[in-house]
């Protein structure tokens, strides 16, 4: 068994387990976490196909199992499958122990805040990685207040986003100190916290948040729709 797998296997080992709690059943919310995953994990894995095609980042060899989707290692596919599972049991278990409250933020200020994203992914002296990073986040903060806006002001979404970062750290630390992941320096601005480059920290609140954003979106058409 890979060291990538290993670790993806130890992140999903306890939200999978505990989905199956008596109090918070997230097991009768899997399906709807899949159909909210599955558009994200693609646009992300295309994402990841062309990056590793074009030598941005990749992947050691005698840390994956060497089976691969394309030019992607399976380890890799699992990445955007089990990641995303594991924040929203995160977030099904914030919004079962905390009371959600409705944030004072108007839209404007999530438009101000893509176009900053816009301008710094212009402005940043780094490459193909951190101008493609800032304009997806830039996208997030345009897109989603017309889609779920109701999700992006809850408090609980906010805290969700906020915990999710313990593990990322954790996960993200073991794939690129060997590394198991590794980047082109050219592609990266250089900064980075313990072995993470910086740009990682913005990939993840775009890649979980969609996901969270999603789920919630689809989780409330089949409440009023009464379907299961």
């Amino acid at each position: 068994m890979s060291e990538y797998f290993l670790i993806l296997l130890s992140s999903a080992i306890v939200p999978f387990v505990f989905s199956f709690e008596k109090k918070l059943k997230f097991y009768k919310k899997i399906h709807i976490a899949f159909i909210a995953i599955l558009p994200i994990a693609l646009i992300f894995l295309i994402w990841d196909y062309f990056f590793t095609k074009k030598n941005f980042w990749g992947f050691s060899k005698k840390y994956i199992s060497g089976y691969y989707v394309l030019n992607l290692p399976i380890e890799e596919v699992l990445f955007f499958i089990i990641i995303p599972y594991c924040s929203l049991f995160i977030y099904a278990t914030v919004r079962f122990y905390l009371k959600d409250k409705n944030l004072n933020i108007d839209k404007n200020y999530f438009r101000v805040l893509s176009i900053l994203s816009f301008v710094v992914s212009l402005i940043l002296p780094g490459g193909e990685y951190t101008f493609v990073v800032f304009i997806f986040f830039g996208l997030f903060f345009l897109i989603y207040p017309s889609l779920n806006f109701k999700t992006l002001i809850s408090s609980n979404f906010w805290i969700t986003m906020i915990i999710t970062y313990l593990p990322f750290i954790i996960v993200n630390y073991l794939l690129t100190s060997p590394p198991i992941v590794w980047y082109n320096y050219n592609s990266i601005l250089g900064d980075r916290f313990l072995t993470i480059p910086i740009e990682d920290f913005f990939y993840s609140f775009i890649l979980l948040g969609s996901v969270i954003l999603n789920f919630d979106k689809i989780e409330n058409i089949c409440t009023k729709r009464k379907l299961p």
